[in-house]
């Protein structure tokens, strides 16, 4: 019996070793392994760290970070929410009070207020109420911090308790900082010194309204920074961190560039980075290149989705032994959101909501389809659908919006005013004006494929380019006609773009006028419904249709993807009909009724259903006009409306009307060709197209022209043979 306790004693005793030989040491992304796991090793090891006697007396002091929350108090999809948000911070700082020999420091960077209807309504009180529970140290100052003018930033900063930061941002008419900034904050935690100097990216000029950044200077990062780190560390700093809005982005193979990761590899003396700005999840570390030594560069996402851990060692001397970078994704540990929640900032919440909720709720449309977005990832049907909002409204042949303007796409059901103020947060004003085509294609090109923004969106225009140089070769009106560089042309833009936002540059336009609020503006357009349109507005490859004259007020490039052609026998006019609403294609195929007699052929592949037509071209003296439709096989509406063309049924879904008597009129000289059902229903004579002639170019029997020419052939040398006869009697 002993010697199986003796055994049983000896397995405990190496199961417990091994336990302690695997403990990690490094954090672990929270991808990697299961979060309870991670918060049940995290409280053993607390608690025997607590219990032990023989400890060194090393700390471990964490800094906590969020950035760009744009005002995200409430839970919806992947953003967590205010309440969830405090309660896991929370966790950390119970931690933090139950040792001494653990520390918590949270601290935001920037961006924090602006971006949903809730806050942007409370103009920040909720955000407010979440950082008081919190207990926030400092925040960068990012560049949305401006969106409602400077003068908002200290009442922020004072009724929460904390300071905004930034030792580069100068007032030109002082030489001194804004009266809103401070260089750097200095705190004490577990008796660890810690200095947080505050960094504004220089894109903040073109990141916001230009009014209200008018008259600030940026200071050279990294210069600034080693200026205020040898003030700091005179002042006993223990630990230094730069506490920025300046972007990060870990690439695939583990490095981390941007304006941050610059900081890290150059500053002379920084502990660790806080990014921010581009919305990117990123731990990891960049060699400096003055020290040799791994600087850690973290960023939280966006929204409330993430947060970014530090990790220092110290020892008995306040002198770092380790640092580690670790960023939680919370939508990839828990895809429902199971996170503790804080229930003082959870009422508060709930509180502002409900006294927003007969607002908020208001709805403004039925959406039938979804509209995808992101501003990184090209010209998007939520893009192209709002600046046509913006185009309808301004009267205009263009419209240009900016993508990171457009914040989040949006699914299909019920589009109330909450949704509007999530997908259009910010109070730009809508701008029509006119342009020359060389501007609109410069501006179109600053929009394609960007750096350090988000793509530009736009409607009105087809656009071919060359993805290998993102460079324009051509564009197009909708209505086919070549964009001209030496003419101009009405638009519709925003006025943060036109004041230099996002780096745009609108000079030379002529006839501003500003037409309303830009979230006012495409409400009004979609309170009459939301239309399916083509977002397929940026082609790569080379533009070789040319539109003949009969076809250019015609072709409507929201219906159609134009592919090449000139539309004759040779070589057709080929089009891609677009998944756009049914009715537009329709009012489109009747327009084309217009154009004169119709010969339809079919042809069906494995992807597309091809419409061969020729067009037989009323009152005009000109060469017959020929078409081809690609038709993608899951359109079936559309493909029924074009065989209904053929069947010579009308394609406007208008009731039957009983013909009236009248007299026969030649085609050419229809009183109602200017009418949208002109030829439709009682012009049955050389308007059929139910005909069983098929178009020349398959080899089948000739058309009624030929058959006329061929009869006159026949009858003249009819005549002339009888004219011989004659003469031989």
């Amino acid at each position: 019996m002993l010697k199986n306790k003796t055994k049983l004693l000896a397995l405990i005793t190496a199961f417990t070793i091994s336990a302690g030989l695997i403990t990690p040491v490094k954090s672990v992304k929270a991808d990697e392994i299961n979060v309870e796991a991670v918060h049940n090793i995290e409280s053993i090891t607390l608690n025997e760290d607590e219990k032990s006697d023989d400890k060194s007396s090393n700390k471990v002091i964490e800094i906590l970070s969020f950035n760009d929350f744009h005002g995200n108090v409430l839970e919806s999809g992947k953003n967590i929410g205010a309440a969830k948000l405090t309660g896991i911070i929370k966790e950390y700082q119970k931690k933090d009070e139950a040792s001494d020999t653990y520390g918590v420091a949270t601290v935001s960077g920037g961006d924090i207020y602006q971006g949903t209807a809730i806050s942007n309504i409370l103009e920040g009180a909720p955000v407010s109420e979440m950082l008081k529970e919190i207990g926030i140290v400092a925040s960068a100052i990012g560049n949305h911090e401006y969106d409602w003018g400077s003068d908002k930033i200290k009442p922020w900063a004072d009724e929460v308790g904390f300071k905004f930061v930034a030792a580069n941002l100068i007032d030109e008419a002082t030489g001194e900082a804004p009266e809103y900034a401070e260089p750097y904050v200095m705190t004490t935690v577990d008796g660890i010194d810690i200095a947080f100097i505050g960094i504004a990216t220089p894109e903040t000029l073109t990141s916001t309204k230009a009014e209200n950044v008018v008259g600030l200077k940026f200071l050279d990062i990294v210069e600034t920074i080693d200026k205020y780190s040898e003030i700091v560390r005179a002042e006993g700093a223990d630990i230094v961190v730069a506490l920025t809005h300046s972007p990060a982005e870990e690439n695939s193979d583990g490095t981390i560039t941007g304006e941050a990761a610059e900081i890290a590899a150059n500053a002379a003396d920084v502990d660790a980075v806080i990014a921010a700005h581009n919305h990117k999840f990123v731990d990891g570390f960049v060699q400096n290149n003055k020290t040799g030594k791994d600087v850690p560069v973290v960023q939280a996402g966006y929204n409330g989705r993430g947060l970014s851990i530090i990790t220092f060692t110290l020892d008995e001397n306040e002198e770092i032994l380790n640092v580690d970078a670790n960023t939680r994704q919370f939508y990839v540990e828990s895809t429902t959101n199971e996170f503790p929640v804080d229930e003082n900032v959870a009422q508060s919440m709930d509180k502002y909501n409900e006294e927003l909720a007969p607002t908020l709720l208001t709805e403004v449309a039925e959406l039938n389809f979804d509209l995808d977005h992101d501003r990184y990832a090209g010209v998007t049907p939520l893009g192209v659908t709002v600046a046509e909002a913006m185009r309808q409204a301004g009267g205009t042949q263009v419209a240009i919006a900016n993508g990171g303007g457009i914040r989040a796409p949006l699914t299909k059901g019920t589009l109330t005013l909450g949704d509007m103020y999530t997908i259009l947060p910010f109070d730009n004003n809508v701008v029509t004006m006119k342009v020359t085509g060389a501007k609109l294609k410069e501006l179109i090109q600053h929009g394609i494929n960007p750096d350090g923004f988000g793509w530009g969106q736009y409607s009105g225009l087809t656009v071919w380019y060359d993805s290998a140089t993102d460079e324009i070769t051509s564009m197009r009106l909708s209505d086919g006609t070549k964009v001209e560089e030496d003419e101009y042309y009405t638009l519709t833009s925003i006025d943060f773009l036109m004041t230099g936002g996002d780096s745009y540059n609108f000079d030379g336009h002529i006839e501003p006028v500003i037409i309303g609020e830009m979230r006012d503006v495409v409400i009004d357009q979609w309170k009459n419904g939301i239309d399916k349109l083509n977002y397929n507005l940026l082609i790569d490859g080379e533009d070789t249709a040319v539109i003949p004259e009969a076809m250019a007020g015609i072709i409507d490039t929201s219906i159609v993807t134009l592919i090449n052609g000139n539309g004759s026998y040779e070589n057709p006019l080929e089009m891609k009909i677009n998944d756009v609403e049914i009715n537009k294609v329709k009012a489109f195929l009747n327009n084309l009724k217009q154009l004169g007699n119709l010969e339809i052929e079919t042809e069906e592949n494995d992807e597309y259903t091809v419409f061969k037509i020729k067009i037989s071209l009323l009152g005009k003296s000109v060469e017959d006009l020929y078409i081809t439709f690609n038709v993608d096989n899951t359109l079936t509406e559309v493909i029924q409306s074009i065989n209904a063309l053929k069947e010579d049924t009308s394609v406007d879904n208008k009731p039957e009307e009983t013909p009236e008597t009248k007299p026969e009129v030649n085609p050419g000289e229809s009183g109602n060709s200017g009418s949208e059902n002109s030829g439709s229903e009682n012009n049955t004579g050389n308007n059929s197209i139910g005909s069983n002639d098929k178009l020349p170019q398959t080899g089948a029997p000739v058309s009624s022209a030929q058959v006329v020419f061929i009869a006159l052939v026949i009858t003249i040398i009819g005549v002339v043979l009888l004219k011989k006869k004659e003469n031989v009697v």
